[in-house]
């Protein structure tokens, strides 16, 4: 569906007011960060909320500097960039709290403003679209950036892209088979799983990301707002570094709960950074090519 009603340009005092009403949530795959930071970050934001903005950036660099992985403290610091005028700055922070927490529909938001005020028209339409996906109500938002710039030659298919949510990645399946391998009994991959905690939470992200990259698919932060839900089981983990892991890519419909489509994948280092997240949007690319010729919308 295209914008039609076209409404004057935001003022930055109207993108303050915005940002001082959006309220952070943590979703539920969000990774434990230390309390020190998250209590930083909740000082910054009532900082922000009484206008001092340049206090609630120095406790915001603190916060980073004791976490600099805590999405909320570069959410906070884009409000409190945004809001003092520095557009650009306030952008490159939003798009950071974006990579670590996508999906987080008012981050998507204020991203987009600040990308529109600052004249960066394609990451504000990118991030609007986002934005709408994840479930925030963007006719306002499509109706100024209408006004502004050309709307994208492909916004009624990425409007309709599925909703998907990214469900936490589990071994169930693995611990209740009873054809474990015999040198990995359930305690051994309990074990292997906490010492891989922090690589599994990197794998979850990366999956999340490209999902909200996707052209063909839709981030959504719940499953009440998803048609269909992405999950990976693990099947097997590595004892030795570099740490291997084998499971299964699965695909769900939310009206019948079945899997409609179903991977197995093979990831040879969970702890590679660039060669991992390569190979997830290998297995995140063949979804798309699935879904490509399945030849219908939900």
């Amino acid at each position: 569906m295209r914008p039609s009603t076209l409404i004057p340009s935001i003022s930055v005092a109207s993108l303050a007011l915005i940002c001082c009403c959006a309220v952070a949530s943590v979703l539920a795959a969000t990774p434990y960060v230390p309390q020190s930071a998250q209590e930083l970050t909740r000082n910054a934001a009532r900082l922000v909320q009484e206008q001092e903005y340049e206090q609630a950036l120095q406790v915001l660099d603190r916060a980073i500097e004791e976490d600099s992985e805590y999405w909320e403290a570069y959410y906070q610091r884009g409000r409190a960039l945004a809001m003092s005028g520095n557009m650009e700055e306030g952008l490159e922070a939003f798009l950071r709290s974006c990579e670590l927490n996508p999906g987080f529909a008012n981050g998507h938001q204020l991203a987009s403003l600040a990308a529109r005020e600052f004249g960066d028209f394609e990451t504000a339409w990118d991030q609007a679209i986002r934005a709408h996906l994840a479930g925030a109500d963007m006719s306002s938002g499509f109706a100024q950036l209408a006004e502004r710039s050309e709307v994208p030659a492909d916004i009624d298919e990425r409007i309709a892209a599925w909703k998907i949510f990214v469900a936490d990645i589990t071994a169930d399946e693995a611990l209740a088979r009873s054809e474990l391998p015999d040198q990995q009994d359930q305690e051994s991959i309990r074990q292997l799983l906490q010492e891989s905690a922090s690589d599994i939470g990197t794998i979850q992200l990366h999956v999340r990301n490209a999902i909200s990259r996707s052209p063909h698919f839709g981030l959504v932060p719940e499953p009440a707002l998803a048609q269909y839900v992405l999950g990976i089981s693990v099947d097997e983990i590595g004892e030795r570094q570099p740490r291997s892991m084998e499971g299964y890519l699965r695909l769900y419909d939310i009206s019948t709960g079945e899997a409609i489509y179903y991977r197995q994948i093979s990831l040879r280092n969970i702890s590679a950074g660039g060669s991992l997240y390569g190979e997830l949007e290998r297995y995140i690319g063949q979804l798309e090519v699935w879904k490509q010729e399945q030849g219908q919308e939900p």
